[in-house]
């Protein structure tokens, strides 16, 4: 069983899980369609997808820091901003962004390339 599978069974809630491209706008936009196809409605869009490489600041690749900004910031945009369409059209949705924290300094010479620092303020321009 998958988790949305359990947590549906849990709560007795329709939850759609899907895998995705979240930095590809065509996906995005397959799984918001998909997720409405499936439930007649979009009502939250929670972006929990992530990833981070922890190496000393040096030792980052192009492709690695490339990947995490992909990932983590135009992913994060993009599956923001395809829901908040769908929500803008059919009178409000919410979109919920899990991130984690890092503590500076907390591994000298390390840098924890996230990411999660610039998009905390993606969500509230498009509910305006």
């Amino acid at each position: 069983m998958t988790a949305a599978g359990a947590l549906a069974d849990e709560t007795g809630r329709t939850i759609v899980g899907l895998g995705l491209d979240v930095a590809e706008r065509a996906s995005a936009e397959a799984a918001v369609a998909a997720a409405v196809e499936r439930t007649g409605r979009l009502d939250i869009l929670v972006n929990n997808a992530g990833v981070c490489f922890h190496r000393p600041a040096l030792e980052v690749p192009d492709e690695e820091w490339r990947q995490v900004f992909d990932f983590n910031v135009h992913g994060l945009w993009t599956m923001s901003q395809v829901a908040a369409r769908h929500f803008a059209a059919h009178g409000g949705g919410v979109v919920v962004n899990i991130g984690s924290g890092h503590r500076p300094n907390s591994r000298p010479k390390i840098i924890p390339v996230c990411g999660w620092r610039h998009v905390q303020g993606v969500p509230g321009p498009m509910a305006r």
